[in-house]
């Protein structure tokens, strides 16, 4: 058995996951999601782009990368697609839910019920999940901003705790390389920036 074969059957148990996501991340909720994210952002970034986070009232998150490359979050998420195809007619992107995808998008399905929106490069790839699982057809429409989106279920919002200081403090305390951060908590009307290090 290769590496790839023990990683597939690791964490391609989305229930598993669910049921013991500290075992995984050491956190849960809307703070793990933030907090993963910026794990990826500093393990796969090299030029160390600004990264923007967006706590919005409705709860959700929005994550920004400036310029016009896309953030290493969203490459690394995008090489876990398994199909990606192109429909002429439509402009719409199609991807399906392998256990690629669903590795990669795993870390939602641990923080309840949530839907991930992935923007790059003017093309959004969507997949929704519903208690780990996915939701319908993932389509694409054609978007402006790289960008991920996190949106928790309104049902969730008020045990769901998005704790902005706290997460603060941790990026901070990072050692290792890491963009700058801008991070914008709507329900506590705080803004939070975060310097970057290089290696």
């Amino acid at each position: 058995m290769d590496a790839d074969e023990l990683d597939e059957m690791m964490y391609c148990d989305i229930d598993h996951i669910r049921e013991r996501p500290r075992m995984y991340f050491g956190d849960v909720g809307a703070s793990a999601l933030v907090r993963h994210t910026l794990q990826w952002e500093t393990q796969y970034s090299t030029q160390l782009p600004t990264t923007r986070i967006v706590v919005h009232r409705q709860g959700e998150i929005s994550l920004y990368f400036e310029g016009n490359t896309p953030g290493p979050c969203l490459k690394h998420l995008l090489l876990h697609l398994d199909q990606a195809e192109l429909r002429a007619s439509s402009r719409t992107y199609t991807t399906h839910s392998g256990p690629r995808l669903r590795r990669a998008l795993l870390w939602v399905a641990a923080s309840k019920k949530a839907s991930v929106k992935l923007r790059i490069d003017a093309k959004s790839i969507v997949q929704s999940y519903l208690n780990g699982r996915p939701v319908g057809t993932p389509t694409a429409s054609l978007q402006e901003e790289n960008c991920i989106s996190i949106s928790l279920e309104s049902s969730l919002l008020a045990t769901t705790s998005i704790d902005t200081p706290s997460i603060a403090d941790w990026y901070a305390s990072l050692t290792t390389p890491r963009p700058a951060v801008v991070l914008t908590d709507h329900i506590l009307n705080q803004t939070f920036e975060l310097p970057g290090r290089s290696a």
